[in-house]
């Protein structure tokens, strides 16, 4: 990962937003978003929290460490069939 450009992975996500990952052994289908403004310092301290080694991390680095959201698309076959989850 470079300093100044980050990793390809917001890039990559960003420029193809339709991604799938795997939460609890489920694979879900998703639509990634990058935050900005109020959400993405919402966020951003959230995971620092979380993650304190963020916080030394950006430190690091002039440029604005993006957070992305990954917003689980809705099943295709509840929308054919009227069903609710």
């Amino acid at each position: 990962m470079d300093r100044e450009t980050g990793s390809g992975q917001s890039h990559n996500l960003t420029a193809n937003p339709d991604a799938k990952v795997e939460v609890e052994g489920e694979t879900v289908e998703v639509v990634a978003e990058e935050a900005t403004g109020e959400e993405r310092e919402h966020l951003f301290a959230a995971q620092a929290r979380r993650f304190p080694d963020l916080v030394k991390h950006a430190r690091k680095t002039d440029r604005v460490i993006p957070v992305i959201v990954l917003t689980p698309r809705e099943s295709t076959s509840e929308h054919n069939t009227g069903e609710q989850p």
